[in-house]
C-alpha cells in the first residue's frame, strides 16, 4: 500500500505539473477531472466538471470532435488525435490538439484519457505560411523524402490539375509517371543527393507546357517552386523564327517577293494570317500582297474605315490598334513601313505581344524592301553599265572595221587619181566620206544615247511621220501615212526612229518605193510567226510599211543586230538604233512580211493617249 501510495503521489506530480491538459470523460462526454493545466485555458481545475466538453468546442468543429470521440467509445482499440477550436474563458478560440484513450473498461478510471496541449500558435504560423505560399504566383510543392506530396498551394493545384487532398501523401512519380525518364526526375534526385539547390527548365509532354523549375533539398525532403514559362518559350521560339524568316526576307529581290513572304511569314511564324501591306504613294491607297485568309475576310474590296486607319498609320508614322466587329476580325493593327505603306494584322483578338511581333516584322519588312529597291538600283545601274559596254564595242567594232574598208576605198581610189589623174576616181572617194560620215552619225547616235529617252509629251504620230518624211532625201518614194493617233513618246527619238526606217526602205527598194505608216490594232502569234490583225478598235500600237524587196525570213533575227546590212552603203547600225528607241519607250517592236511583200516593223505597247 505505501508502494502504491508512492506511485499515485507521483503520477499525481506528474499531472498537476505537466503543460499538458489531462482530461477524463465519461461514456457520454461529461467531464469528470480537468488536470490543474486546465488553467492556461482561464478556467480553475474543478470549474468545467459536470459539464458537457462539446459544449466548449467550436460549432465548426463540434461534429467531428463528437464523431471521433463516439468511434472511440466504441473501439478501445482505436486512439485518436484530432485538432480543433475550444473556448478560452475569456471567449476567444485556442487550437487544441488532443489524443484520447478508451479506458472505460479500466477500473481505477472508468473513462476516456485525453491528453490535450495548446497548439495555437503552431496552426496560426502554419496558416500564415499557408497563405503566403497560396498567394505565391509560382506554384509551391513539398516533398518527403520519400517523395511523397505534403503541401501543394492553389497554384500547384491548377497546374497539376489536382486538388490537395488527390495527391497529399501520394508518390509524385507514381502520380505523373510520365515525369520519370525526363530532367523532372533526375534533377529533383540530383538535387537531393547532393543536398544543394538547382534550378532548370524543362517540357513536360503530358502538358505540353515549359517549366522552370527551382529545387531546395533538405534533410527531410525537398520544396519545389514551379513557374509555367511556356508562354515566354513560345514567344523565344516566335522571335527565333522571326529572326530566320528575316534572313529569307533580305535575300528577296524584288520589292514584290519581299511583300509576298513578310505577309507569308506573318501567317506562318506569327499566326496573323488576315494579313496584308499597302502602298501610301501619293496618298492613294493601293494593295500590295495579301494572304489569302485575308481575301476570305475582307473580299475584293476595302473597307472604308480600313483606308482612313491606314492613312493614319502612315501619315503619323505611328501604329494604330482597334477594335472592330468584322466577320471574325475583332482586332486590327496598322503597322507604318516608314515611307512606303503600311502593314495591316487582323485576328480574333490581338494582344500585346502580337503587336509587338508585328511591329518587329513590320520593321524587317521595311528594311528588306530599302534592301530591294537599292539592289534593283544596282541591277539597274549594272545593267546601264553593261549597255555602256555594249556601245563601247560596238564604237570599238565600227572604228576597227566598218570605218577602215571605206577608208581603205577612199586611200585606194585617191592614189589611182593621183597616178591617172581621172576625176571620176574622187567621186568615189567623195562616196567613200559619205559613207564614212554617216557612220559617225550613228555611232554617235548609240554611243551618246543608247536605250534611254528624254522628257516625253503627247505628240501626233501624223506629225512626227511628216517631220521625218523631211528629214530624209526621199527622192521620187512616196510617204502614205494615216497615223493620226496621240501617243506618250520623247518627240525627237522617235523622229529619228520613223527617220532610219524611212532610210531603211529607201536603201534597199526601188527609187519609187511607197512607205505606209498607220495604227496597228491587234498582234497575234502564229505557228510562232507574228502576223498583223484586221484593223478597227483602239490602236495598240503603230507600224510601218514597204513595198520594197522585204526581208528573208532567215534575217529576221539578225536584222536589229549591230552591223546588219545589205545595201552597198549602210551602216549596219540604223535598225538597232530603231530597237533601242523602241525598248526604252517600253515599246516592242518586231518584223513581219507586209501585204505586198515589202518589210513591214510593229510596234506593240504604245497606248494613245485620251484627248
Amino acid at each position: 500500500m505505501t508502494e502504491r501510495k508512492r506511485t499515485e503521489s507521483w503520477l499525481q506530480a506528474l499531472i498537476d505539473h505537466s503543460r499538458d491538459i489531462v482530461t477524463l470523460l465519461d461514456e457520454t462526454g461529461t467531464i469528470v477531472y480537468e488536470s490543474p493545466a486546465v488553467e492556461r485555458l482561464g478556467y480553475d481545475q474543478d470549474e468545467l466538471e459536470g459539464d458537457v466538453a462539446f459544449e466548449y468546442i467550436h460549432p465548426d468543429d463540434r461534429v467531428h470532435a463528437a464523431e471521433t470521440f463516439f468511434r472511440a467509445i466504441e473501439n478501445p482499440e482505436v486512439t485518436p488525435t484530432l485538432t480543433y477550436r475550444f473556448q478560452h474563458a475569456d471567449g476567444s478560440w485556442r487550437y487544441l490538439e488532443t489524443t484520447g484513450e478508451n479506458h472505460l473498461d479500466t477500473t481505477s478510471v472508468k473513462g476516456l484519457v485525453l491528453n490535450s496541449r495548446d497548439v495555437t500558435e503552431q496552426v496560426r504560423m502554419k496558416e500564415e505560411r499557408d497563405e503566403i505560399l497560396s498567394r505565391m504566383t509560382d506554384a509551391f510543392l513539398a516533398f518527403d523524402e520519400e517523395w511523397r506530396f505534403t503541401y501543394v498551394n492553389e497554384q500547384a493545384e491548377e497546374i497539376l490539375n489536382r486538388t490537395a487532398p488527390e495527391i497529399i501523401d501520394e508518390v509524385v512519380w507514381d502520380v505523373f509517371p510520365e515525369a520519370v525518364e525526363t530532367r523532372f526526375y533526375d534533377d529533383n534526385h540530383e538535387a537531393m543527393r547532393v543536398q544543394e539547390p538547382m534550378t532548370f527548365e524543362a517540357h513536360f509532354e503530358p502538358f505540353d507546357s515549359w517549366f522552370e523549375v527551382n529545387v531546395y533539398p533538405s534533410s527531410n525532403g525537398v520544396s519545389v517552386y514551379l513557374r509555367d514559362v511556356t508562354e515566354r518559350k513560345n514567344r523565344e521560339t516566335t522571335l527565333e523564327a522571326l529572326h530566320n524568316a528575316t534572313r529569307t526576307l533580305m535575300q528577296a529581290e524584288t520589292s514584290a517577293a519581299v511583300s509576298e513572304i513578310a505577309v507569308r511569314v506573318a501567317r506562318d511564324v506569327l499566326d496573323l494570317p488576315v494579313t496584308a501591306i499597302w502602298d501610301c504613294e501619293d496618298s492613294t491607297v493601293r494593295l500590295v500582297a495579301r494572304t489569302e485568309q485575308h481575301r476570305a475576310a475582307y473580299g475584293e474590296s476595302v473597307p472604308e474605315a480600313d483606308r482612313e486607319a491606314i492613312a493614319d498609320a502612315f501619315e503619323a508614322n505611328e501604329t494604330v490598334v482597334r477594335k472592330l466587329h468584322y466577320g471574325d476580325v475583332g482586332s486590327e493593327a496598322f503597322v507604318p513601313l516608314g515611307a512606303r505603306g503600311v502593314m495591316s494584322f487582323a485576328a480574333e483578338r490581338l494582344d500585346d505581344f502580337d503587336v509587338y511581333h508585328a511591329q518587329l516584322l513590320a520593321a524587317n519588312t521595311a528594311a528588306a524592301l530599302d534592301r530591294a529597291e537599292r539592289e534593283d538600283e544596282r541591277t539597274a545601274h549594272q545593267r546601264e553599265l553593261e549597255r555602256q559596254n555594249e556601245r563601247l564595242e560596238e564604237f570599238a567594232s565600227v572604228v576597227s572595221h566598218d570605218l577602215r574598208n571605206p577608208l581603205n576605198v577612199a586611200q585606194g581610189y585617191l592614189d589611182m587619181y593621183r597616178s591617172t589623174g581621172k576625176r571620176e576616181h574622187l567621186t568615189h572617194v567623195e562616196r567613200a566620206h559619205e559613207r564614212m560620215a554617216n557612220i559617225v552619225k550613228d555611232v554617235l547616235t548609240l554611243a551618246r544615247q543608247g536605250r534611254t529617252v528624254n522628257e516625253t509629251r503627247p505628240i501626233s504620230g501624223e506629225t512626227v511621220a511628216t517631220d521625218a518624211w523631211a528629214s530624209v532625201e526621199t527622192g521620187p518614194a512616196t510617204l502614205d501615212s494615216s497615223w493620226d493617233s496621240i501617243i506618250d513618246a520623247d518627240a525627237s527619238r522617235l523622229q529619228q526612229l520613223l527617220e532610219n526606217l524611212f532610210r531603211n526602205a529607201l536603201d534597199h527598194g526601188r527609187p519609187d518605193v511607197t512607205i505606209r505608216v498607220g495604227e496597228l490594232t491587234g498582234v497575234v502569234e502564229n505557228g510562232g510567226l507574228r502576223q498583223k490583225t484586221a484593223t478597227g478598235g483602239a490602236a495598240a500600237g503603230f507600224f510601218v510599211e514597204d513595198d520594197g524587196p522585204g526581208i528573208p525570213e532567215a534575217a529576221r533575227k539578225t536584222v536589229f543586230e549591230s552591223g546588219y546590212s545589205t545595201a552597198e552603203f549602210g551602216t549596219g547600225l540604223g535598225l538597232t538604233i530603231v530597237r533601242q528607241i523602241a525598248e526604252a519607250h517600253g515599246w516592242e517592236v518586231s518584223l513581219v512580211t507586209a501585204d505586198d511583200g515589202g518589210a513591214r516593223f510593229e510596234f506593240a505597247g504604245v497606248e494613245p493617249v485620251n484627248e
